[in-house]
C-alpha cells in the first residue's frame, strides 16, 4: 500500500508538467482519482489473490467479467453503433420488439446463454476443483476432468466460437471473424502451447485424457475416466431415493451411489463428493450427479448450478418438503416409511 500511494502521488505531481504532450482538464484529478480506485486498486487486489493463491473462484470470475467485456460486449457496441441494423434488433420506446424482427431479441439473448454456459461452468471447474483459473500464469493445479470438460476438451474456447457465431447470424457478418479466430486460435497456438505445458504438469495423465476427450465435438456421454464422484442418499427419505432411482437407472459413468448413513458425518441433504473431498449439498449436488449422465443432462445441471438459479430453485424446493434432515442410521420403520410415502405423495 505504501509503495502504491508513493506511486500516485509521484504521478499526480508530474502529470501537469508533461505539458504539451499532455494537456490536463480542468477535472484531471477526479480523474486519476476514479482511474486509482476503478483500475489500480482492482488489479493490484487480483494480484495479491493470486500471488497467495487466495479466492480462486473470485479470481476466475474478474477474468471471465473482463474477457467478456472486452471480447464480446465491446466490440458489439462498436458494432451497434456503427451500423443502425444492429438497433433494429432492440426493443423500441414501448418495450417491443420492432415487426420486422418479433421475438429475435430474446431467441438471440437465450441462444447466447446456452453458447456461453459450457464456458462460464468451464471456468468455475477450474477455480473450485482445480484451485486456478483459465490464464496461463494461474493454472488449476490439478488436472481438470470433471464439468465439461469431461465432454470436450476446450469448453472455453468452443464458447467463444459458437457465441461469436451467433452474434454473427443475429447481429453484423463481421462477428464471424471471430469465430474464425478463435478456431485458428485453439486448433493452432493453445493446443501447441497448452498441450505441451498440459503434458509438462500432468504428464501420462494428460495424455490419457488427451486421447479420450475431442477439442471440438462434445461426447454425448462422459468419459470413461473423468474424476470419480459419489452421491449420498438418504434412505430413510422418500422424496431422496427417487431422486437416487432416476440417477441410478440412467447408467451414470463414474458416479457411484451410496446410502447417506454411511457416510462419517450425519448428512442433512443429497450430498455429492469427489476424490478430492470437495462435497456440494442439495441441488448442487443433483446437478452435479446430472454431469455423470449424459450431455442433455449434463447441461442441464450446469443451468441449476449457477448461483442465482441455484438459490432460487433450493428454496422452491425446500418450500415443497426438501428441506434439510438428518439422515438417520437405522432403516425406517414400516409405519415411518408408510408416513413418509403419504408426505409426498400429498
Amino acid at each position: 500500500p505504501l509503495v502504491t500511494v508513493l506511486l500516485v502521488w509521484v504521478d499526480m505531481v508530474l502529470m501537469p508538467l508533461a505539458e504539451p504532450v499532455v494537456v490536463l482538464g480542468a477535472w484531471w484529478v477526479l480523474g486519476e482519482v476514479v482511474g486509482v480506485a476503478v483500475c489500480l486498486i482492482p488489479a493490484l487486489t487480483l494480484a495479491f489473490w493470486t500471488r497467495r493463491g487466495l479466492l480462486p473462484g473470485v479470481r476466475g470470475g474478474v477474468q471471465a467479467l473482463l474477457f467478456l467485456v472486452l471480447m464480446v460486449v465491446l466490440p458489439v457496441y462498436l458494432l451497434a453503433t456503427a451500423s443502425p441494423g444492429i438497433m433494429a434488433l432492440l426493443p423500441g420506446p414501448d418495450g417491443l420488439s420492432p415487426p420486422e424482427y418479433p421475438g429475435a431479441l430474446s431467441v438471440l439473448v437465450q441462444l447466447l446463454a446456452l453458447a456461453c454456459l459450457p464456458g462460464v461452468v468451464a471456468a468455475r471447474e477450474f477455480a473450485v476443483v482445480g484451485g486456478g483459473t483459465p490464464l496461463p500464469y494461474d493454472p488449476p493445479a490439478r488436472l481438470v476432468t470433471s464439468g465439461p470438460y469431461a465432454y470436450v476438451r476446450n469448453p472455453m474456447q468452443l464458447s467463444m466460437a459458437l457465441l461469436y457465431l451467433v452474434a454473427g447470424v443475429f447481429l453484423h457478418p463481421v462477428l464471424f471473424v471471430g469465430t474464425a479466430a478463435s478456431l485458428v486460435y485453439g486448433a493452432g497456438f493453445a493446443s501447441w502451447d497448452e498441450g505441451g505445458r498440459m503434458r509438462e504438469r500432468f504428464g501420462s495423465d494428460w495424455e490419457v485424457y488427451r486421447s479420450g476427450v475431442r477439442s471440438w465435438i462434445p461426447r454425448l456421454r462422459p468419459w470413461e475416466g473423468r474424476a470419480e464422484g459419489v452421491l449420498y442418499v438418504a434412505m430413510d427419505c422418500g422424496m431422496c431415493r427417487g431422486v437416487g432411482s432416476m440417477v441410478a437407472s440412467r447408467r451414470p459413468t463414474a458416479l457411484r451411489l451410496r446410502p447417506a448413513a454411511e457416510h462419517p458425518e450425519v448428512l442433512y441433504r443429497l450430498t455429492y463428493e469427489n476424490a478430492a473431498g470437495d462435497r456440494w449439498s442439495g441441488l448442487a449436488a443433483l446437478a452435479r450427479a446430472m454431469e455423470h449422465l449424459h450431455l442433455g443432462w449434463a447441461m442441464v445441471g450446469w443451468t441449476i448450478s449457477l448461483p442465482g438459479v441455484r438459490w432460487t430453485l433450493q428454496l422452491c424446493a425446500d418450500a415443497f418438503g426438501a428441506g434439510p434432515r438428518p439422515s438417520r442410521r437405522e432403516s425406517p420403520t414400516l409405519a415411518e416409511a408408510e408416513r413418509e410415502r403419504e408426505d409426498v405423495d400429498t
